[in-house]
């Protein structure tokens, strides 16, 4: 993906899923430039819209995930991230310009994990049945080359179930924690095109984060189909924090429309609406 403005603002992601002979192996990986406008609600469950500031962030950013089978559907492996970045065009009266949020200045960070995946669905772009679940666990530090310490967890579960002929239901369940001292573009968070969609993309962000959401999938033909989602998700500073009555909900429909019925490949149109937000979205691949 490239995306390049007349006010000279670049957008440029490329992302990789390759998968060795009868999927013995596999690697996904990102490498990404930005030199663009992003927006801060500041950090926490109950940020408001007046607290918005506009900033432009230069950002470079690679991740790299190989992987194994060691068993039947089971993969082991490493992953390696890598972000530099400076922000610029700060709001004079804002959070970010006081330097008291890690990530507000110039900084990188860099560190490296495992991973533990089991995947059984039938198919990896548009799953009819089966799971996929993913526990990461990742550190960063200065040994590493890194300017924060902090510990990341992540544990990702997806299951499909075909309840009749081109009806689908799937289900996810994401929880990540931060353990130390992150960058605020690290911390947990929700929205945009896969978790909770109809929110910008971390508008709600902090140490920890649990999100749960599903659809319904329907191809009526094998070329056209229609969903319907919803989620509800939650972040907070302390893992005991959680609460029912703080979570914030997602809803929405959208259509699909399959690029190639063999591989069962769709861009996907989404729109999703949330507490006094919204958001639609364009893309190749599923939300999960």
């Amino acid at each position: 993906m490239l995306v390049y403005t007349q006010n000279k603002q670049i957008l440029a992601k490329v992302t990789a899923c390759l998968y060795g002979k009868n999927e013995k192996w596999q690697l996904e990986s990102w490498l990404g430039y930005y030199d663009y406008p992003d927006q801060f609600y500041g950090i926490g469950n109950q940020t408001t819209n007046d607290q918005k500031e506009s900033y432009t962030a230069r950002r470079v950013v690679i991740q790299f995930s190989p992987r194994l089978r060691i068993l039947s559907n089971l993969y082991a492996g490493i992953q390696i991230e890598f972000m530099n970045q400076a922000l610029s065009l700060l709001k004079e009266d804002g959070q970010l310009i006081r330097g008291n949020i890690p990530g507000s200045q110039k900084s990188q960070y860099s560190g490296t994990g495992v991973l533990i995946s089991r995947d059984t669905r039938d198919n990896i772009y548009f799953p009819m049945s089966g799971y996929n679940y993913t526990l990461q666990c990742a550190g960063f530090g200065s040994a590493l080359g890194s300017d924060f310490t902090f510990q990341r967890l992540t544990l990702d579960l997806r299951h499909y179930f075909q309840v009749y002929f081109r009806h689908i239901i799937a289900v996810q369940a994401y929880s990540q924690m931060i353990f130390g001292t992150a960058p605020f573009q690290s911390l947990s968070r929700f929205g945009g095109s896969q978790l909770m969609r109809g929110y910008y993309e971390g508008r709600y962000r902090d140490n920890h984060a649990l999100i749960i959401q599903t659809e319904y999938r329907w191809l009526f033909t094998r070329q056209l189909g229609v969903v319907l989602f919803a989620g509800i998700g939650e972040v907070t500073h302390h893992l005991d924090d959680f609460q029912l009555s703080n979570a914030r909900y997602s809803i929405g429909f959208g259509f699909r429309f399959c690029i190639n019925p063999d591989e069962k490949l769709n861009i996907r149109l989404d729109f999703g609406y949330g507490k006094n937000t919204s958001g639609y979205y364009m893309e190749v691949f599923e939300a999960f």
